[in-house]
């Protein structure tokens, strides 16, 4: 069953960024700019540009290639969005942030694709939507607050609009290229990493468990993939021979690192994996100008984690480029030939020409770049001096029990779970749950994040995980995170 509902665009008033355009042209009329000086350093044959973000630890999250041919990239601790040149290196940002007028809450931008001669951008938190506009106007075209869910993933849909995943899993949803039209289909998915289908279609990933593939017309087919304990899929590309490929890993919990990582694709209906030896956690899928697929991985190499690109040849398979002591948290591929992809750590954007990347057949065989770049040469004039902003303490974060006196209580209804807790300053609360049989706790299951104020605040769990109503004793845990910093408490509840 599907229905649709008509969607209203609303202007924000922030700089316009004229998407028409060439790369060459002046960066955007109030955007903030950092020179085009970039880093550098030699990978055997290779060299990588390094292009710093202006927004200290501004976290990005994915870059893509914009209809204007600039580089696009969301940052959501920065509520910003980037934009560089490609031809200079210049970075311009936008300060952008999604403020319901019901909520005092910042949400910054995350996913984002391009699809119809737009730019589309979800938010940190709820399921918002936006886009940027040929001329550079953005609009909000889905408020996204029918539901408590977070963006998981966008995929660009073959009308222009877009499909979208969430955190509930309890529908996949589909925008029109005229964004005045939301379609919904009912399904039952985990995590829902997206990719489109010229046809039309979309495949989605539902956990460790299946390959969803969905018509725009509601018709859907489950293939089940291989299980992998708890490694969870994050990301599908499709390649040249229009095979499905996804990635897998262990998310980690409040107790223990990430860990493991699968990588397989689809050969007809036949599931085909491959597992690594070590914690790779392979993410960010992308197919290549080439056809083939590519996506990152982190080695331990001599007691160091090595940030790779590895690239899945057509006979199924694996090659190895090193990115030495840089880790890539997404990337995508220029016109010019050039490989763009963002650190999250070194909170910097980078760019090495694909041609000249040496693959190997491990990771130990690739030739590892040097981790130290070079300092950039100063400009003229000189700039200011940077000055390092003294790191940040973790938010103060309190819950209150079950029987505890006065207002700030937590309680179990028939119904729904409210935690009560407080913050000694404005912070991105994520709420999770995780079941307990008898001494041992189970794995943690995202429920909501919100950013919330300073002062005695409340998250309610409505007892489902996944569209499922759950029962038994359930440890709930809540993280709070602020400047790069974040602080975990858990209590045990009885549903």
């Amino acid at each position: 069953m599907r229905f649709g509902i008509d969607l209203r665009a609303l202007p924000v008033a922030v700089a316009a960024v004229a998407l028409a355009a060439s790369p060459a042209a002046a960066a955007p009329a109030g955007a903030g700019t950092r020179d085009a000086g970039a880093l550098t350093r030699a990978a055997m044959a290779a060299t990588v540009d390094l292009f710093p973000i202006p927004t200290a630890d501004s976290n990005p999250q994915e870059i893509v290639v914009g209809p204007d041919g600039n580089l696009w990239f969301t940052e959501r601790q920065g509520h910003r969005l980037g934009v560089v040149n490609p031809g200079t290196g210049q970075i311009s940002e936008i300060p952008y942030a999604y403020e319901p007028d019901d909520l005092d809450e910042d949400y910054g931008p995350d996913d984002i694709v391009s699809s119809g001669g737009y730019l589309w951008f979800s938010h940190d938190v709820g399921r918002a939507i936006s886009r940027i506009a040929p001329g550079g106007q953005i609009a909000l075209v889905d408020s996204g607050r029918d539901n408590d869910g977070v963006t998981e993933d966008l995929a660009a849909a073959a009308d222009g609009g877009v499909w979208q995943t969430d955190s509930i899993g309890e529908e996949v949803r589909r925008i029109n290229g005229a964004a005045t039209q939301l379609q919904r289909y009912p399904a039952d998915y985990d995590d829902g990493p997206l990719v489109a289908v010229g046809d039309g279609s979309v495949w989605y990933g539902d956990s460790w468990r299946y390959l969803k593939h969905l018509t725009p017309g509601g018709q859907q087919v489950n293939i089940p993939v291989p299980e992998r304990g708890a490694e969870r899929m994050n990301s599908l590309a499709i390649d040249g021979k229009g095979r499905v490929w996804w990635a897998q890993y262990a998310q980690g919990g409040m107790t223990y690192p990430a860990r493991g990582g699968t990588v397989g694709y689809l050969d007809g209906t036949t599931p085909r994996s491959i597992s690594f030896d070590g914690d790779y956690l392979p993410h960010a899928m992308e197919r290549g100008p080439d056809g083939l697929v590519y996506f990152a991985v982190e080695v331990e190499i001599n007691d160091s984690k090595t940030g790779m690109l590895v690239r899945a040849n057509a006979d199924g398979s694996l090659a190895y480029a090193s990115f030495g002591s840089y880790k890539i948290e997404d990337f995508t591929f220029a016109p010019d030939g050039a490989l763009w992809f963002l650190d999250r750590g070194a909170n910097t954007v980078g760019r090495v020409a694909t041609a000249q990347l040496a693959y190997a057949g491990t990771p130990q065989q690739a030739a590892a770049p040097p981790t130290t770049p070079q300092p950039p040469a100063p400009p003229t004039p000189p700039a200011p001096p940077i000055v390092t902003p003294a790191p940040t303490k973790a938010p103060k974060l309190a819950l209150c029990g079950l029987k505890a006196r006065g207002s700030c209580r937590t309680t179990v209804t028939r119904s729904a779970v409210r935690v009560e807790l407080t913050l000694d300053r404005r912070a991105t609360v994520t709420l999770r749950a995780a079941p307990v049989r008898g001494a041992k706790t189970g794995a943690y299951k995202k429920i909501s994040a919100r950013t919330l104020a300073k002062g005695e605040r409340a998250l309610t769990w409505n007892k489902r995980i996944a569209g499922k109503a759950v029962k038994g004793r359930y440890r709930v845990s809540v993280t709070a995170s602020a400047g790069g910093r974040s602080v975990t408490r858990t209590m045990l509840v009885t549903l």
